[in-house]
């Protein structure tokens, strides 16, 4: 019985085989039934930051936005999701940037994904400020890696 191999992190899979009504004089013997489990060799990773820290300048313009990079090692057997969110630091949501939430995706086989987190302008010198952005709830059988909360430190350009 063929095979068929897959990308997705689906866990192994198990089906039985019965042997019945043998021809030709035969008997079935004591064990006529066989559990044949199919283990998965596929995983889906982890995700992660690729960085504790992003270091981004506020822009003179509109619009801007501080660029962080997520990745996933290890595997990459199937699409994977993973949830992120923003989190007031001394930079404060509506002041310094633009409190985001959202999903980053992952195609099977993709390393990289970025999320963009809009950035606010102040007017006047500002002292340098930062936030959080934190990876929750990875889906399609991902885990999070070591580095699940990133650090995005906002400097003044003026």
């Amino acid at each position: 019985m063929p095979v068929f191999p897959n990308t997705r992190d689906d866990g192994d899979r198990t089906f039985t085989v019965a042997l019945s009504s043998p021809t030709g004089g035969a008997t079935l013997g004591t064990i006529d039934v066989a559990t044949v489990v199919i283990h998965d060799n596929d995983a889906a990773g982890a995700v992660q930051f690729a960085t504790a820290s992003y270091a981004v300048s506020e822009c003179a313009m509109l619009p801007c936005a501080a660029v962080l990079t997520v990745i996933r090692n290890g595997a990459g057997a199937s699409g994977v999701t993973v949830d992120f969110a923003t989190v007031d630091g001394t930079a404060t949501a509506l002041n310094d940037y633009v409190a985001t939430t959202g999903q980053v995706s992952f195609a099977a086989n993709q390393a990289s994904a970025v999320i963009r987190i809009p950035l606010q302008i102040e007017l006047g010198a500002q002292p340098l400020k930062s936030f959080s952005v934190t990876l929750t709830n990875p889906r399609g059988g991902a885990t999070l890696g070591p580095q699940a909360t990133t650090e995005v430190r906002i400097t003044d350009t003026r």
